[in-house]
């Protein structure tokens, strides 16, 4: 649909922007590479093109370290460079600060993207995204408290941002607050179902309380996740609860369904050896 967007309007920036994050997205990296290459000798100061350049290959990257392959680094380290290019071509622009910080983040780099996300918020301070990832940053770095402060103050600007619910939620949970934790969470699954990660931390907490029948509705609605990684999660920890309540042969069939996806998946191996021991 995109490339039909850009023959019909060459003109359409958005468009040839997304066209190429989109190539990356496919996982077809070197395309992605020769169209953004093409984009900015075409606009070599559109900030707006370095950074959806950036994004994909930062997408890119996260993609390859989930597989395993060696050379993810190569890619965080272009997008680097690209988020540092926009930022010198406007000093001013908060989005560019605040995926630099993200991507920081992801490379453990963890003091500089508090720096960068800092940076952002001086510049604006209603920047809820910039608030919602040094929360990130801070909970990586264990603290706990200004974690939550920090997602506190994305909610106080963006009250129905799903990602920053589920986000607080977790780290509620992560300080054994689990009624706050649970409160969150339900609200981030209420505002968005198709937020199939928000369902699965949801299941999780509420597996660890031991309310299990609510954590499988939640395990079946996080199961319809996009990301066949984020499907792999939910299965396996639908099979674990299953397993949890005595119904091995049910939960073996949720381990096999989770290794139609993945194979190797270790969690999944281990938890179908031992519902078919169980059983047997």
């Amino acid at each position: 649909m995109l490339d039909q967007a850009v023959t019909a309007a060459p003109w359409n920036d958005w468009a040839r922007r997304r066209l190429g994050r989109a190539l990356y997205e496919a996982n077809q990296p070197d395309q992605g590479q020769q169209h953004f290459a093409a984009e900015c000798q075409r606009r070599p100061d559109s900030t707006a093109l370095l950074l959806d350049w950036a994004e994909g290959l930062r997408w890119f990257g996260r993609q390859e370290r989930q597989r395993g392959a060696k050379n993810y680094e190569a890619y965080f380290e272009e997008a680097e460079e690209k988020f540092r290019h926009a930022i010198k071509l406007d000093t001013l622009d908060t989005a560019s600060l605040g995926a630099l910080g993200r991507l920081l983040l992801e490379r453990d780099h963890k003091p500089e993207a508090l720096e960068q996300l800092d940076c952002a918020l001086y510049l604006d301070r209603y920047d809820w995204e910039a608030y919602a990832i040094k929360g990130d940053v801070l909970r990586e770095m264990n603290y706990d408290d200004a974690a939550v402060k920090a997602y506190e103050r994305a909610l106080a600007i963006q009250p129905n941002a799903v990602p920053v619910l589920a986000a607080l939620g977790k780290q509620l949970q992560r300080m054994e607050k689990h009624d706050e934790a649970i409160r969150r969470l339900e609200r981030a699954v209420e505002l968005d179902p198709l937020k199939a990660r928000s369902a699965y931390l949801l299941a999780r907490l509420l597996r660890q309380v031991g309310r299990l029948e609510e954590a499988i509705k939640c395990y079946q609605q996080a199961a319809t996740a996009d990301n066949k990684w984020d499907r792999l999660e939910a299965l396996t920890g639908w099979g674990e609860t299953l397993a949890q309540m005595g119904r091995q042969r049910e939960a073996a069939e949720k381990f096999r369904e989770a290794l139609t996806i993945e194979p190797y998946y270790k969690a999944a191996k281990r938890g179908l050896a031992a519902a078919e021991q169980a059983g047997a």
